[in-house]
């Protein structure tokens, strides 16, 4: 597990983010597919001037050879009307497999990104059940350390205080149990394990109903 001090030191995990880029940002990083369209079909409408018979230096060749209106030049003129055709169909083919390609490739971009958040939830889980006190602030900090975004951070540590709390509560009450403790020794048990006084009453409480319950004799498999 990546400690606290780890990512202190490492300035590159600070500046992280957990936050997937949306496909337009992805594509604008890796290339969008509408720009290669753009520049293939004017590469082929340049092209197709350039074969024309009414445009540049072929439309001059034909008018010093006496041919601007002849079939012959009719036929230059479908014949560069046709290339265009071509090479645009040919671009929209290309743009189509490259949209194709980016699509895949930004589903396998959030595909590692969602397991890169699951695993760094598992941290964050992990870290909170190191703390000698569960410490709500603390767990966000190191939430966002990892690459959280604060809301997520918030949230993601108020989950995880409420699950070590749970773990721990329930790892008290065995205890209680298993130790037949009275309701005072329970209190102080639960409060030199930093419970709160609130939760500590109510641990000693328990402890207390528990031994009235097992001294009265009474099967707690019954109720």
């Amino acid at each position: 597990m990546t400690t606290l001090r780890d990512l202190m030191r490492d300035t590159k995990a600070s500046r992280a983010t957990l936050t997937p880029k949306s496909l337009a940002s992805y594509l604008k990083e890796n290339g969008a597919p509408a720009d290669t369209l753009d520049t293939t079909v004017a590469d082929a409408i340049h092209l197709s001037r350039t074969a024309s018979p009414t445009y540049g230096a072929l439309a001059e060749a034909l008018s010093e050879t006496g041919l601007s209106n002849s079939g012959y030049r009719d036929y230059l003129a479908t014949r560069a009307d046709k290339a265009k055709a071509e090479a645009t169909a040919t671009a929209y083919e290309a743009y189509l497999n490259d949209k194709r390609t980016a699509e895949a490739g930004y589903e396998a971009y959030l595909s590692q990104a969602d397991g890169k958040r699951v695993s760094r939830t598992s941290d964050v889980l992990r870290y909170a059940t190191t703390l000698d006190t569960v410490d709500g602030e603390d767990i966000a900090r190191y939430a966002r350390l990892l690459g959280f975004s604060a809301a997520d951070a918030a949230e993601l540590s108020a989950r995880a205080v409420d699950t070590v709390q749970k773990q721990r509560r329930a790892s008290v009450l065995q205890t209680v149990v298993d130790r037949s403790m009275t309701g005072q020794e329970a209190d102080a048990y639960a409060r030199a394990l930093g419970f709160s006084d609130e939760e500590s009453r109510a641990i000693a409480r328990f402890a207390d109903e528990l031994r009235r319950t097992v001294l009265s004799g009474i099967d707690l498999t019954d109720n």
